[in-house]
C-alpha cells in the first residue's frame, strides 16, 4: 500500500492519507493507526535505529526500512518501506 504522513521532530507520525491496502497489512484502518499511534504497531528489534532513520528523513534523504510490526489483531508481519520526504524539513 501507499501512504503519506506527517513526521514530527518528537518522533510522532500522523498518516494523512493511505491507500486501501493498509487494512490488509495492519489489519485496521488508517484512522485506527493514528488513534493508537504508529509506535504501538512496531516490534522494535533495534529501537536505536528509529532516531537514525528520522534524522535521514529530516536531512532530506530517502531510506529503506525492513521491520516487524504487530497488527491490530496481534499478528506479526515483516514489512518493507521505502520512505522519502516530499518536502524539506
Amino acid at each position: 500500500f501507499v501512504f503519506e504522513a506527517d513526521v514530527y521532530a518528537d518522533g510522532g507520525v500522523t498518516l494523512t492519507w493511505a491507500s486501501s491496502g493498509i487494512d490488509r497489512v495492519y489489519e485496521c484502518s488508517a484512522a485506527e493507526v493514528n488513534a493508537r499511534g504508529w509506535r504501538s504497531f512496531q516490534a522494535f528489534d533495534d529501537p536505536a535505529q528509529v532516531p537514525v532513520r528520522f534524522a535521514k528523513l529530516w536531512s532530506g534523504e530517502a531510506t529503506r526500512v525492513e521491520r516487524r510490526i504487530v497488527t491490530a489483531r496481534g499478528n506479526e508481519r515483516w514489512v518493507r518501506s521505502m520512505i522519502r520526504p516530499l518536502a524539506p524539513a
